[in-house]
Order: structure tokens, then sequence, then C-alpha cells
């Protein structure tokens, strides 16, 4: 299986992912949440209760939905910031 960040990556870029990859990286995701002890951070803890409780679509906005062109385009700009070729 690829990496939580290869999955990310691939769905941000509106590729393909197996609903198996995509299962699990939720799960890692609410894991990785879980462990953040939001409760001790009040604004964070209020930003997470938002976004739980949003459509997914319409919390990420157009800036950041994978079927937007400029946002894939911007994405792998961005992801790959850095890297250096070998």
């Amino acid at each position: 299986m690829r990496t939580l960040q290869q999955i990310t990556d691939a769905t941000r870029r509106n590729e393909e992912a197996t609903e198996e990859e995509l299962r699990f990286a939720v799960c890692a995701y609410d894991v990785l949440l879980a462990q953040l002890e939001l409760e001790q951070d009040p604004k964070q803890l209020q930003k997470f209760f938002i976004a739980a409780e949003a459509d997914p679509r319409a919390y990420i906005g157009p800036t950041n939905n994978p079927l937007n062109a400029e946002a894939r385009d911007w994405h792998k700009a961005f992801i790959n910031v850095g890297e250096i070729d070998e």
C-alpha cells in the first residue's frame, strides 16, 4: 500500500486511489486527529468541529477541490518545492 502522503497527494491531484487506500487514509487521519489533543487548544478544537460538521466539498472550497485544474496544478507545484533532482 502507498504511504498516507502518497495517497493524499494522488487524491489532491484527482488521480486514482483504491477504495482500500482511501478507507485506510481516512482512518489514519482520524487517528492522527485524536492524538493531537485538540481539547487542550480551544481554537483548534473549534476548527475541528467546523470541519467535522461540514460537507467536505463545501469545507475545502474550490481552491482545494481536486476537480479544479488550478488547484491540482498548485498542489503539484507546491508539493515539489525544494525537491532535488538526482
